[in-house]
């Protein structure tokens, strides 16, 4: 036809065949050369961790100890949960926020600032109390029953704080363990375990208050036993070295009979 130009068949295929056996022998030269494959391999590591059995046998203290006891804070827009992270000694407290979603690791101090405020990710009943198990003693935190005033047992020592003003009020300080802070029935007094005993400490004029007097005696001493308990000691050994003796003889005698 006019205006068209013509293409012969034969011609066509011989140039569709040369382009399809290049591009058949440039795939052989790549995946064939060990230049080349050695390079691709050593990208594929890299970009792939490498796994060991030791790595393997170490189970959580290679991949770390998922996310615990999340709790939020008074503020409402941190999170506090317990976390191990791989390499590390022990768990420690972090903290994530609307406004920094990265965890943040947060010292005893800081927790003071921006107290736990116990109530349940994801909604649920208010728990009211709750801890930490981190540094020597840990922290350990327990609301009133209206939820304005928290007690805060860190350190060996415990705090008050008011929702109201957001104040911190140290109430007891000392190095000794002290644990369960708790109010009383009526809200007017703290009460507490402290070397192994219950006290008692008034909120209105800050008396402090034993309930309890549990003492540890020492074990006592071992008896250093008498000239008499000695002889029959003596006797026993040397009567049961005559049984011995008797036993092996006649039990020789019998074998030889």
């Amino acid at each position: 036809m006019k205006g068209q130009a013509l293409v012969r068949p034969g011609k066509t295929n011989f140039w569709l065949q040369l382009l399809i056996i290049c591009f058949c022998l440039s795939l052989g030269f790549i995946f064939f050369n060990p230049a080349l494959a050695g390079a691709q391999t050593s990208e594929t590591q890299k970009s792939k961790p490498q796994l060991s059995l030791e790595k393997i046998m170490a189970g959580q203290e290679f991949y770390g100890i998922p996310p615990s006891s999340p709790t939020w804070a008074v503020d409402g827009k941190t999170l506090y949960f317990q976390w191990k992270k791989p390499g590390e000694k022990s768990s420690e407290i972090y903290a994530v926020s609307l406004k920094n979603p990265v965890p943040v690791k947060i010292r005893r101090e800081q927790v003071l600032d921006n107290p736990p405020d116990g109530g349940q990710v994801g909604g649920g009943r208010f728990r009211g109390r709750g801890g930490f198990g981190f540094g020597r003693f840990g922290s350990q935190w327990s609301w009133d029953k209206n939820h304005q005033r928290l007690l805060i047992t860190q350190n060996g020592e415990i705090f008050l704080y008011r929702l109201a003003d957001k104040k911190i009020q140290q109430l007891v300080a000392g190095t000794e363990r002290t644990s369960g802070a708790s109010f009383t029935f009526d809200e007017k007094g703290v009460y507490f375990l402290a070397k192994e005993n219950l006290y008692l400490l008034s909120l209105a004029d800050g008396t402090l208050k034993q309930l309890t007097s549990f003492t540890r005696e020492k074990p006592p001493a071992p008896r250093t036993p008498g000239e008499v308990e000695k002889w029959y000691e003596d006797q026993q050994r040397e009567l049961f070295k005559e049984v011995f003796r008797v036993g092996f003889e006649g039990g020789e005698q019998l074998r030889r009979g």
